[in-house]
């Protein structure tokens, strides 16, 4: 599948602030209690970790079809087999390859599209090109 530069670059600044916005509910935490992270360091990784793999699993369903990142540069997942937004089974299961980004990035720089992609028959577009979804 050939990408282009302006989508590639989109998608990039959509992973980068996705990572960025799952790190939120740990510095609410941080904030909220202050010694948190000195006093129980064991339940404070447990915490951050688990808060941190929800909202990288869930990011794209969350906001129906997109994560806050890709709404924010005006991107959506869709359908392969048909134009029509991804369906929540489809949309979760590609958000567990997160957990092996190092190789979702090396495979998406080589082909084009992300393992992810190819294992559940999805693929991210620009919404303006798609303004019946």
């Amino acid at each position: 599948m050939f990408i282009n530069k302006k989508l590639f670059f989109r998608r990039a600044i959509a992973f980068t602030l996705d990572l960025y916005i799952s790190t939120l509910p740990m510095l609410f935490i941080s904030l909220l209690f202050k010694n948190f992270p000195t006093s129980y360091p064991k339940l404070y990784l447990v915490l951050y970790s688990f808060s941190f793999a929800i909202l990288l699993v869930l990011r794209d369903v969350i906001f129906g079809s997109c994560s806050l990142g890709k709404k924010i540069c005006g991107l959506i997942v869709i359908d392969s087999g048909t134009p029509a937004l991804a369906s929540s089974e489809k949309l979760i299961f590609r958000g567990l390859f997160c957990f092996i980004y190092v190789i979702e990035g090396i495979v998406f720089l080589l082909r084009g599209s992300s393992l992810s992609e190819r294992a559940t028959g999805t693929f991210v577009v620009f919404k303006k090109d798609y303004p019946y979804l």
